[in-house]
């Protein structure tokens, strides 16, 4: 029975990556590749904290290999730097070169400090027109299905829902396209809201509380 459900996973990657190919080719005129590295993704118990992984010009490619609890992405509004650098404590007049990098991240994607609850209220389920929903509500999206992400939209990988546990795992295809001036996907480009904790124009007050704002997940 393991050996027959394996069989049908290689299959579906198979047929997932090719799909995953097909999308890849359609995002520009021959110019985009997807990377070498190429990751497959097993749920846990929780969904990831909301992020962002890429830089400009790369996109994200995730394909399901069974029936999956869709990929977490935000859809509401997006605030100004300003008002969440107000929230927030950041003096951005006051902030070393070391805190450049996260800055510019945070102008380009200042809904990564928003509040915890107004953040996750905000990532829903990117799913298709066909997806699966179970007897007791779960929704999948089909195996097979890919999703592709632009470089400035916050993600958080899902969890793998208890009914899948006696059958396949949460299997995700996971495989970055880049322009062919850009390396491929770097791991510590990615941000996360707790990251932010380390500037150091930030109030402490705001620092202690943003870090206990994400201590759990």
């Amino acid at each position: 029975m393991v050996l027959a459900k394996m069989t049908m996973a290689m299959k579906l990657m198979t047929t997932t990556m090719m799909t995953m190919m097909t999308k890849v080719a359609a995002l520009g005129p021959g110019d985009v590749r997807l990377d070498v590295d190429i990751l497959l993704l097993v749920g846990g118990n929780g969904p990831q904290p909301p992020h962002v992984d890429l830089v400009d010009g790369q996109r994200q490619c995730f394909g399901s290999v069974c029936d999956a609890t869709p990929t977490l992405v935000h859809v509401g509004e997006r605030p100004s730097f300003e008002q969440i650098a107000h929230e927030r404590g950041i003096d951005p007049s006051s902030a070393t070169a070391a805190d450049e990098p996260s800055l510019e991240r945070l102008r380009t994607n200042p809904e990564l400090l928003s509040a915890r609850p107004q953040l996750e209220n905000a990532m829903q389920l990117a799913t298709t027109d066909d997806v699966v929903v179970t007897a007791s509500g779960v929704v999948r999206n089909p195996a097979g299905t890919v999703t592709t992400l632009g470089a400035r939209r916050v993600h958080a990988g899902n969890w793998q829902d208890k009914e899948t546990r006696t059958e396949l795992p949460r299997m995700v295809i996971f495989a970055t396209a880049s322009p062919e001036q850009l390396e491929g996907y770097r791991a510590d480009v990615q941000v996360q809201p707790a990251h932010f904790a380390q500037l150091t124009c930030m109030s402490q007050t705001a620092r202690t509380t943003l870090e206990r704002e994400w201590a759990h997940g």
